[in-house]
Order: C-alpha cells, then sequence, then structure tokens
C-alpha cells in the first residue's frame, strides 16, 4: 500500500482462518490509509466466510485506488470484489503482472480448479527403504540440511496432515521447525485423521507449540466424550461422511478442508492413509526424501494396496546436504511451471 511514492503497510495472509493481506496492510498502515493505493495479487474477497469481506475493509479504509494482479477464480456475482469496490468509485486496475501472480498462488489456483487442495505426499526413506528401526521405533532418517527444507516446504502448505495410527505410533509435533529447533514464522494447521477420536489430549501435535491443531472425525463422533475432552485441550474437531466398512471417506476430507479455507495439503504419513489417497488419485505431486543408510532392518512399507500400481510422469532430483529429495507428478500430467511450483528450490 502506498501513498505517492511512499510505502505506507504491507501484509500477507499468514494461514486459514487468519485475516487476510488486505485487511493486514490496512491495520499496518493505520490512519494514512485514505486516498491510498493498494496493490494486491489476488481480486480482495467479497463474502463473509471464516473472515469478514476484505472489500467493506478497503472501503471504509477511504482507499481512493487497487491495483489487482489476478481476478479471483472462484469468482461470482456474490463475491465479485472488483464490482464491489467500482460501485464505491474506487478506481481498479486489473492485469499487473497476472501471469506472476497466478505462479505465486499457484496452489491456490490448482485447488480452485479441482475444488480441491493441492495434495503433497512426502514420505522419508532409507537406501534399503526403511521408514522405522527394528521394533517399529521412530529412526531419524535425514540430515540437518534436508530437515531444515522440509520445515520450510512446511510453512508453505496450508496444513499438514497425518492419521491417527502415525500419531499414536510416533506422537509427532508436524510443526514447521528449522533444524535447530527453532519454529518458521509461518506455521500449517496440524491435521489428524482420526474417525475413532483415538489421539490424547495430551499428544505433541495439540499441545506442542505451532499451528492450529484438527482433528477430523467421523461426525457421529462429534459429541462423545473424547471429542469434549479434546476440545478442552485446545483442538478443533471436525465432522467427516465416513466409509461404510469404516474409516473416513478421503474425498470428503478434502472437500470438508476446502470449506475450511485450506488449499494445500502435505501428507505426512502413515502408509494407510497414503494409499488411500494414491489409489483414488488424488496425489497431485510426490516427494521422496532417500538418506544414504542402510539399516538392514525394521519397517519399510511406504504404502499397500496400490493395484494396479501409481505410475509417474517426469521426476526431479534435489540435493539437500547427504539426503536426495526425488520429486514427480503424475504421469498424466504436463510438467508446467505452474505444477512444478510446488518444488521450493
Amino acid at each position: 500500500m502506498v501513498v505517492g511514492d511512499t510505502i505506507i503497510g504491507r501484509g500477507y495472509h499468514e494461514r486459514p482462518g487468519a485475516p487476510h493481506a488486505e485487511v493486514v496492510a490496512l491495520e499496518n498502515a493505520g490512519a494514512e490509509t485514505p486516498g491510498a493505493t493498494l496493490y494486491v495479487t489476488l481480486e480482495p474477497c467479497n463474502h463473509h466466510g471464516r473472515t469478514p469481506p476484505c472489500t467493506e475493509a478497503i472501503i471504509e479504509a477511504g482507499i481512493e485506488r487497487v491495483i489487482i494482479a489476478a481476478e479471483d477464480p472462484c469468482r461470482h456475482d456474490c463475491d465479485a470484489g472488483i464490482d464491489r469496490l467500482r460501485e464505491q468509485s474506487i478506481e481498479v486496475i486489473t492485469g499487473v503482472e497476472s501471469a506472476r501472480a497466478v505462479q505465486v498462488n499457484a496452489r491456490y489456483f490448482m485447488a480452485s480448479s479441482d475444488d480441491r487442495p493441492v495434495v503433497i505426499a512426502k514420505t522419508a526413506r532409507t537406501l534399503d527403504g526403511r521408514t522405522m528401526s527394528p521394533g517399529r521405533k521412530p529412526l531419524a532418517i535425514t540430515g540437518a540440511e534436508a530437515l531444515e527444507q522440509v520445515g520450510c516446504r512446511r510453512s508453505e502448505v496450508d496444513a499438514i496432515l497425518a492419521g491417527s495410527g502415525t500419531v499414536l505410533a510416533d506422537d509427532p509435533r508436524m510443526s514447521a521447525r528449522r533444524a535447530d529447533g527453532t519454529l518458521f514464522d509461518r506455521q500449517p494447521v496440524r491435521v489428524v485423521a482420526d474417525s475413532r477420536l483415538r489421539v490424547s489430549p495430551e499428544a505433541r501435535i495439540i499441545t506442542s507449540p505451532g499451528g492450529p491443531a484438527w482433528v477430523l472425525t467421523s461426525r457421529v463422533m462429534l459429541e462423545s466424550r473424547e471429542a469434549a475432552r479434546l476440545r478442552t485441550a485446545g483442538a478443533v474437531l471436525v465432522g467427516v461422511p465416513s466409509l461404510p466398512g469404516g474409516g473416513l471417506d478421503v474425498r470428503a476430507m478434502l472437500e470438508v478442508l476446502r470449506d475450511e479455507g485450506i488449499d494445500s495439503v502435505m501428507i505426512e504419513g502413515g502408509g494407510t492413509l497414503l494409499s488411500s489417497f494414491a489409489s483414488s488419485d488424488l496425489v497431485d505431486h510426490w516427494q521422496v526424501w532417500i538418506a544414504p543408510r542402510v539399516t538392514g532392518a525394521g519397517g519399510g512399507m511406504l504404502y499397500s494396496g496400490l493395484e494396479p500400481p501409481v505410475r509417474l510422469g517426469e521426476m526431479r532430483v534435489w540435493e539437500f546436504g547427504e539426503d536426495l529429495l526425488v520429486t514427480a507428478l503424475p504421469e498424466s500430467d504436463t510438467a508446467d511451471d505452474t505444477q512444478w511450483i510446488l518444488d521450493t528450490e
């Protein structure tokens, strides 16, 4: 946001449910907003969702001109932010650096086109394919540089998703952390799929510092004693339709997350959850970390029940210290710059 050549306010959308970038910039500018020009990468929202309409905040602040890089792909009559601003005699200019804006917001545009979050499947294994040490104990696989990259990539998605089995076995924090343990400024929502609410209120996903903790569970469990205990501990419970044989419908999980403002999800296990998404053709980007370690024993099954096998297209390999990151797209996709934006160089 500028007045003349002077920047008076900046802002970005930290995470789903948090104030949008426009509101943050307006608050940052304070009393200097009347007559200012506001630059945004995406058309301001004009509806009441988890946050109030940004258009109303812009109008109340006395903004004189709004420069918009890209129109909202979900734009419709009740969410026409451009129209609302022009009705209030605010000058609106669109299409400035639009291609770059689409790249910057690639996950949002991809999620909008499929009406579900972009799904990234992330796994780590030793050179001989192990994910756990003998005795099924958690295994420290990658080195410091890889850990730093994993934390950075976590900070760039809206949510991290794991199954209840992984949370019960490993008690992960699922936060975006640097190699030294400090937290990145932007934290994803931490989500556990738990149809029977087996996760303890004392689990680190709920009690440790980081993003909000959500529990996706069967709708019949929402009023249970277990649900009450998790809410008291600070978790947000979200009901999801169940499958006839038990468990949660993974497509419905994505629809629910999209309704909650989640545009990108990184799945970090376990094998049952990963396989459910893979076999349903719901993985948009694959990330496999490979460490130069050979254990010779221990657990090693990343996926199960994939018949026929999932075929992947172009692969890319990155080096981070002593570890490798192999990334790939589904075979049917074209490897253009928008899809590969999921790779962070």
